[in-house]
């Protein structure tokens, strides 16, 4: 490969992350920048999707994605519709084990665990834990790209 075409995927590679909204850099941050992820998950991912850039257009477009659905969540279980509540608690449970917010996924499956058992007695006080484990991951993301 000659000089004049590094340069020009390297361009390429800028121009892409400058579409995505991502900082134009040539070097991506390391993954242990990022609070709240599992770097062994975010590594699998660049290597199932192929680069760096694709790991972390997949984990901003979650954050962006996901932004109010704690808040959604909780509006759900105040008025008591503990199946959509439960419905959604799923899905971000699955999305963000995709990405490695561990935290995240694994509150979101102890809460809607205790829906299905309807132990909901102690169900706010996870909401408050999920609450703050997602600002975590939402704030370095946002912070980081």
């Amino acid at each position: 490969m000659t000089d004049e075409n590094v340069e020009s995927n390297n361009d390429e590679h800028v121009s892409s992350a400058i579409h995505h909204g991502l900082h134009a850099t040539t070097k991506m941050p390391d993954f242990e920048l990022l609070t709240g992820f599992d770097e062994e998950r975010l590594e699998m991912l660049e290597m199932m999707l192929g680069s760096r850039i694709r790991v972390f257009q997949a984990v901003k477009k979650l954050i962006l994605d996901f932004s109010s659905a704690v808040s959604e969540i909780q509006s759900l279980l105040d008025v008591d519709d503990f199946y959509t509540a439960s419905r959604k608690l799923h899905t971000l449970k699955g999305c963000s084990a995709d990405i490695g917010a561990n935290a995240v996924s694994a509150l979101a499956y102890e809460i809607e665990d205790m829906i299905k058992r309807e132990d909901v007695g102690n169900i706010n006080q996870k909401m408050g834990q999920l609450s703050e484990a997602w600002q975590v991951i939402e704030t370095t993301v946002k912070m980081l790209l």
